[in-house]
């Protein structure tokens, strides 16, 4: 038993440090007619370091 709630600590640990990475990453994505999908953009002051990621969904004709 006290494996598993080991374990289980480890998991929701793993989970709160992934989502507080997160926060400091940003998607865009916009389509062929520049429109983006967010018209804002915010990241807390604690991130030290911001990832900006731009996609670009093309419609194939």
């Amino acid at each position: 038993m006290k494996k598993l709630l080991a374990l289980a600590a480890l998991a929701f640990a793993s989970v709160s440090t992934q989502a507080a990475a997160n926060e400091c990453e940003l998607t865009v994505t916009t389509g062929d007619k520049m429109a983006y999908d967010q018209s804002s953009l915010s990241v807390p002051a604690s991130c030290s370091e911001v990832t900006l990621t731009l996609e670009h969904q093309a419609q194939c004709l």
